[in-house]
């Protein structure tokens, strides 16, 4: 029986709609996130997609995020105003917390990604954290007696408190775990499959 190029299409279309249904619902389930005044955000307010990424400083794959899928999705979705990213702090060991911090802290002289960036490239910090703080954010070009207060005075620590309490809410169990328009994602997946989930959307 010979098949028309019509129907080849109408196939073609039903496996690749069939393929993305599989896709999403391995990722999970879609959930409205929240996204806080104290969250750092980069992009528009109004852009088509959102991003929310739960992740932590003591882990790889929250690493990957920053040094290996931000670059181009700042580059690709983000500068085109195609997509805003909102990072949420998950929870760490305490003896960790100074980095989450002083995160917040670089955020409020808009230096976070670059300032997280660091934290990743830089793994000596664990064993000064106090010291390498203070000197990632001079080499940043941050506010340095702004930096400190902040820093000592704990201006932020409700505010991950916040995150942690509503990471439990969620019942999130891996870092990172991203929601694109609230559409789940447990861990970072590859490239090429985050961008069929993102091309998806209407920009």
């Amino acid at each position: 029986m010979k098949i028309s190029k019509k129907m080849m299409y109408v196939i073609a279309a039903a496996i690749l709609l069939a393929s993305f249904a599989a896709f999403v619902y391995r990722l999970g389930t879609v959930n409205l996130i929240d996204v806080a005044d104290f969250n750092p955000v980069i992009g528009r307010a109004d852009a088509p997609v959102t991003l929310v990424v739960f992740g932590s400083y003591n882990c790889i794959y929250t690493g990957k995020f920053f040094l290996e899928a931000f670059p181009w999705l700042k580059q690709e979705y983000v500068d085109a105003g195609k997509m805003r990213i909102v990072y949420r702090q998950a929870p760490v060991s305490q003896d960790l917390q100074p980095a989450e911090e002083a995160s917040l802290c670089a955020n409020d002289q808009g230096k976070f990604w670059e300032f997280s960036s660091m934290l990743f490239e830089n793994e000596e910090w664990k064993q000064e954290i106090n010291t390498s703080l203070e000197r990632y954010s001079s080499e940043l070009g941050i506010n340095q007696s702004a930096f400190s207060d902040c820093l000592n005075n704990h201006v932020h620590l409700k505010d991950i408190g916040d995150d942690y309490n509503y990471w439990t809410r969620l019942g999130l169990k891996k870092t990172p775990t991203l929601f694109v328009n609230g559409v789940k994602i447990d861990g970072l997946p590859p490239k090429d499959d985050l961008e069929s989930l993102l091309s998806k959307f209407n920009y």
